[in-house]
């Protein structure tokens, strides 16, 4: 740009700690009657173009100075997770991407999810600890009583986030009062997913609301020559799968009362009798290849058409996304059996104990953005899922996601799931129990209750 006087004026707009700061530089000499170059005498033009390059030189070396100044200025933000899938991957995009363009530079942390807690674990007693780690609320129970995590509160007052959280989570996400973990979404770990085009050659034209009624559409679906139940034959998926029929059979009661109220007689109740009758009952509609499959692969049956539904987490919508398929014409959609009851769980980060004041601003700048109303509705929309904000515009989410989002806003259709409720010692047992119970066809449906019973007596 041109001053009054004709010279030629530069004007560099750079940020620093989020702080816009504009360096003008004025070639006053160059140009003193003209703001035109071809109004100077062609004698003179050389020496001008000369004076122009050495000027744009020194520009050009400040705008560089000033953007490594800037590079130097973000803070290391080491994250550790175990987000690996397609769908996963094309989420977290969305998280790097808000932290590196706020003050950030993303450490990627990858690990398995049977060995996360264990590294995150090690590496805070060890004295290196990352910046925040993916968990559980159960484990986030267990280290805040060892006084090995930080709490946020800060930002959690700032941003209001008692306001924005759904009530159940709030009350389990700051049990002691204190917020140790920011949530990245809230998902609905009840969802039934079903291919359209399977029971449409199966015959199939309405999904069943009761148990009864499923298994003998899992007949027709096995006559028809396609695998009735997709199911992921690893713990973590045979709990959920419990999880699941527990919630159904009487509306969430009996599992609030064992789980969230630890009482060791409702156990013995007819409800928990008939969850596990029907849990046992499921297993004959897998198929061969579910034992140690992978939930993404089981997935995939259903997304390929060659099972007719799953009982997963919300997150599993993420790879019908990824594989381009829509909920209209490709695949459907339940919260459960018949849209009433919602379990929900979600992707949290915790916050190791720490006095850097580096470490700190870290944390405080994941826990700010990753609730970000911008970060969670393009977080949602890729990762499959709810938002764990409750105050977003549902329409900019699927069909799907919709049900689940208007559940959650309402406390007598929400229970939580048993990484909530559970310290990890009890989770880990009854995880092993339902293992056995789905794995081992001699073992006795009262012994299964007996020993379920005791870990709550």
């Amino acid at each position: 740009m041109w001053n009054d006087q004709g010279a030629m004026l530069f004007v560099i707009t750079y940020y620093v700690d989020n702080e816009k700061t504009s360096a003008k530089f004025s070639a006053q000499h160059l140009i003193n009657t003209t703001a035109c170059l071809n109004c100077v005498p062609i004698q003179n033009r050389v020496n001008l173009m000369k004076q122009w390059r050495a000027t744009a030189a020194a520009v050009l070396a400040i705008i560089a100075s000033a953007s490594g100044a800037l590079g130097e200025d973000k803070v290391d933000v080491e994250v550790l997770h175990s987000w690996t899938s397609a769908s996963e991957s094309a989420a977290m995009r969305v998280l790097v991407d808000a932290i590196n363009s706020s003050g950030g530079k993303w450490v990627d942390a990858a690990v398995s999810a049977g060995t996360r807690e264990q590294a995150a674990t090690n590496r805070i007693v060890g004295g290196n600890p990352p910046t925040t780690f993916m968990t559980s609320f159960g484990t986030v129970k267990s280290l805040s009583g060892q006084h090995l995590l930080r709490n946020v509160d800060q930002v959690a007052e700032k941003e209001k986030w008692r306001d924005v959280l759904p009530a159940e989570i709030v009350k389990w996400n700051a049990g002691d009062g204190h917020f140790y973990a920011v949530q990245t979404t809230i998902q609905s770990l009840n969802m039934m997913y079903y291919s359209r085009e399977v029971l449409a050659k199966s015959g199939i034209k309405e999904i069943p609301t009761t148990w009864d009624g499923l298994f003998g559409m899992f007949d027709k679906v096995r006559a028809a020559g396609f695998i009735p139940l997709a199911q992921s034959g690893t713990p973590s998926f045979e709990l959920n799968l419990f999880g699941t029929v527990l919630a159904s059979v009487d509306g969430g009661k009996v599992y609030r009362q064992i789980l969230a109220e630890k009482k060791s007689d409702a156990v013995h109740s007819a409800e928990f009798a008939k969850a596990v009758t029907i849990f046992r009952r499921l297993k004959s509609y897998t198929d061969a290849g579910a034992e140690g499959r992978n939930w993404n692969d089981t997935t995939a049956l259903v997304v390929t058409n060659r099972a007719a539904m799953q009982f997963i987490g919300e997150y599993g919508r993420g790879e019908y996304v990824a594989a381009g398929k829509n909920s209209q014409t490709d695949y459907g959609c339940n919260v459960g059996l018949d849209n009433s009851v919602v379990v929900l769980g979600g992707d949290i980060f915790a916050f190791p104990e720490t006095k850097d004041p580096k470490a700190m601003a870290a944390q405080d700048l994941v826990a700010t953005t990753f609730l970000s109303k911008e970060v969670q509705t393009q977080f949602a929309v890729k990762r499959g899922s709810m938002p764990a904000r409750t105050d977003l515009d549902p329409s900019k989410f699927d069909t799907c996601v919709q049900v689940g989002y208007k559940l959650a806003k309402q406390p007598e259709n929400v229970v939580l799931s048993p990484y909530v409720y559970l310290d990890p010692q009890t989770l880990g047992e009854l995880r092993d129990l339902i293992t056995e119970l789905w794995s081992n066809d001699t073992l006795e449906p009262q012994d299964f209750i007996d020993e379920f019973a005791a870990k709550f007596e």
